[in-house]
């Protein structure tokens, strides 16, 4: 059994709240000691706080024990994503653990373990979708390009292109679905739609070396939130049907 109070090797909290289930972990070297996910209809104002408190409690460690801390900084909800960071940062400031940001696509991407090609998605609204391809092979994780939003029917046509079967991971995978059914020969298959603990911590001690003092995190947003793209809009002429 580990010692979770060695110094020698990061404990590390794991917090997301980039979509709408959010997850909260403790991990050390390559293992997951206490996690909480929740989808509970409830905001994340009021439930990601709560949860890092517990998954802190039930690891048998305190706030004062977590040197490193992995968040999602997106892309993905606005709001969630500021909670999240907002959590991070205050436990760092008080601390003094180190912060990491992850991409939400490459942390979901992260779940998956078969080799293969895997797409991650976010929806995006207006069947568009935050999106990104990676591949694992041989056990690595290697992005193909980056983070950025399409329309799912633009997805499709490029994922064609392959000519392998692709695994869609995230909660964009169902608003893909119903497009991706009609190309005969794209082949693809569905997997669990939300970040867990492990594929969080996991790729943060992977990365690690990226660490930054909390006043560097910053969130990364690919797209406006709807409100303000509507608003130019109207501002262009252009009437949204």
């Amino acid at each position: 059994m580990q010692n979770l109070h060695d110094n020698s090797r990061p404990l590390i909290l794991g917090i997301d709240s980039s979509t709408a289930t959010g997850c909260a972990a403790i991990f050390r070297d390559g293992e997951l000691i206490s996690e909480e996910i929740s989808n509970n209809g409830l905001t994340h104002s009021q439930t990601l706080l709560p949860m890092v408190s517990r998954v802190i409690e039930n690891a048998g460690v305190t706030a004062n024990d977590i040197s490193l801390i992995a968040v999602t900084v997106g892309p993905g909800s606005f709001t969630g994503l500021r909670i999240g960071l907002s959590t991070a940062k205050g436990i760092a400031a008080v601390n003094g653990a180190k912060c990491i940001g992850l991409s939400t696509l490459e942390t979901l991407a992260n779940s998956i373990d078969e080799d293969g090609l895997i797409c991650a998605v976010c929806d995006a609204r207006c069947k568009r979708v935050f999106n990104a391809l990676f591949e694992r092979k041989d056990g690595k994780l290697t992005r193909i390009y980056d983070d950025r939003t399409t329309e799912c029917a633009t997805l499709a046509e490029e994922l064609l292109a392959y000519e392998r079967p692709i695994t869609l991971i995230g909660d964009g995978a169902k608003v893909c679905d119903s497009i991706f059914s009609d190309y005969d020969n794209l082949h693809y298959n569905i997997k669990d739609d939300f970040i867990r603990g492990r594929a969080l911590c996991s790729l943060g001690e992977i990365k690690s070396d990226t660490a930054v003092d909390y006043k560097s995190l910053n969130p990364t947003y690919i797209q406006l939130p709807q409100a303000q793209r509507e608003l130019l809009l109207k501002q262009k002429g252009v009437v949204k049907e």
